[in-house]
């Protein structure tokens, strides 16, 4: 199945720039004659003020209220109300802010060396990431502006960013996992495997441990598990999987994402727990039509990287500034969630008024 996958990622790209060889894909340029200084508070006043009016509508900051929590299923309750109880508009909004405005906002002055409204943003944004209790945010957000630094050997800056994200994740860590602090008690639905791992290795290490194998274990192991149940528990959607779809089709959406998470986690469930089992994005390809649908997948992303490449042509370092994370996140998001309520689309689209067409 992988095998099938990349094998049409590969070959259509090789197509495609074949195609396109000696006449290059063209993107119109627009020029709007906009002075940099504007440009700077415009995405500095952007990115603090959605932040600051995401908190006021939360009423409080949700990873310091889940400080004075026992158990883990507490601090999971208090991550899942961010979103669950909001309106919709607010978390497509608070979700362009934290993956699209803000980590630009970060790099676009970083990049014009306005450090003043840079470690403000940052300020903002730090507190903004860590309140919303998502472990990737504080990756998301400064990751950009780190890479940039690096290719630009300011050893300084990358050092302070890769320190806050440390700092960052080391605390939502411990916010998620009230067990593993020695001041509170241990929820009694804890394994004693776990809790016996805890007592003796320390914090560090189931620290350690469980950032290893979000990053290294679980996507790998989730892809997997979705082979196992699909279609031997649930069938192929044949397109019933996309939203999008549902408008044109009249068919009722099925989110397999939803409906998987109690088969994959039992244990969870029977604690009354609900989510999502997000998976790399050619999965949901594969969910609706099977290997049909990993053929379909590597198509699309073919022209989609091929898009992204004409669009940054030889900027290389904003080419792998801006898109690093996003390529990480088709690990666990499918492909048309990542180009528009993902942000992907929106920080190209920033780019290319931005940057591309004023430098």
């Amino acid at each position: 199945n992988f095998l099938v996958f990349y094998m049409s990622l590969i070959v259509s790209y090789f197509i495609l720039n074949q195609v396109f060889q000696n006449d290059k894909l063209k993107i119109p340029n627009i020029n709007l004659n906009l002075n940099s200084k504007l440009i700077q508070w415009f995405l500095f006043l952007l990115g603090s003020s959605l932040a600051i009016g995401h908190l006021i509508y939360l009423g409080d900051l949700p990873a310091f209220s889940a400080l004075n929590v026992e158990f883990n299923t507490e601090a999971v309750n208090i991550r899942r109300q961010i979103t669950a109880d909001a309106e919709t508009i607010i978390n497509y909004i608070a979700s362009f802010n934290m993956k699209a405005f803000l980590p630009f906002g970060l790099l676009y002055l970083l990049a014009k060396k306005n450090h003043k409204l840079y470690w403000l943003l940052l300020l903002i944004g730090v507190v903004y990431a860590f309140s919303l209790m998502q472990k990737s945010y504080i990756v998301i957000l400064l990751v950009p502006s780190l890479i940039y630094a690096i290719f630009n050997k300011k050893w300084l800056f990358g050092l302070k960013h890769m320190g806050i994200i440390s700092i960052v994740l080391y605390s939502l860590v411990l916010v998620h996992n009230p067990e593993i602090s020695t001041l509170k008690p241990i929820d009694i639905a804890q394994s004693h495997e776990h809790v016996n791992k805890i007592t003796k290795h320390g914090k560090f290490y189931s620290i350690w441990t469980s950032l290893k194998n979000r990053v290294l274990i679980v996507p790998g192991k989730t892809v997997s598990s979705w082979f196992d149940h699909i279609p031997n528990d649930l069938p192929f959607l044949n397109g019933k999987g996309y939203r999008f779809a549902q408008r044109f089709t009249g068919e009722n959406y099925i989110n397999y994402a939803q409906e998987l998470y109690p088969i994959m986690y039992p244990d969870h469930a029977k604690k009354g727990l609900k989510g999502n089992v997000n998976v790399a994005h050619f999965m949901y390809d594969y969910a609706n039509f099977g290997r049909k649908g990993l053929v379909l997948s590597g198509f699309m992303l073919a022209i989609v990287f091929y898009f992204v490449e004409t669009m940054f042509r030889n900027n290389f370092k904003f080419k792998l500034s801006l898109n690093l994370i996003p390529l990480a996140t088709l690990s666990s998001q499918a492909l048309t969630t990542l180009l528009f309520s993902g942000g992907w689309g929106l920080l190209l689209g920033l780019y290319y008024l931005f940057i591309s067409n004023q430098d």
